[in-house]
């Protein structure tokens, strides 16, 4: 994948990111905080990482708040192609993972 921005302004919500193997676009939020600041990749990874250590948690990624999101979302009952909506999947069968709960 590619992420391309010339620059980035205060105001702007979103990055493009281009995925050169599935020839598409994307738009990828940008999170900010209550106050309205960027908040930087590396130090909410790093703050993850942190209270993961502080309350004895192992083996647990970023990315898998992700796959938990679905999961719970199938539990509840939400369609899945409404899921595959909100994670941004090209394809059905990539949601349809979740679905064996």
């Amino acid at each position: 994948m590619d992420i391309r921005f010339n620059r980035i302004e205060k105001e702007k919500t979103t990055i493009v990111q281009y995925n050169k193997t599935r020839k598409s676009y994307r738009q990828i939020p940008i999170i900010r905080t209550v106050k309205g600041t960027k908040i930087n990749p590396h130090v909410l990874r790093k703050s993850f990482k942190t209270v993961l250590r502080k309350v004895g948690i192992e083996n647990l990624r970023f990315h898998d708040l992700r796959h938990t999101f679905a999961t719970r979302l199938v539990q509840a009952g939400v369609e899945l192609y409404k899921i595959s909506e909100l994670l941004d999947h090209k394809d059905i069968k990539l949601t349809q993972r979740y679905a064996h709960h």
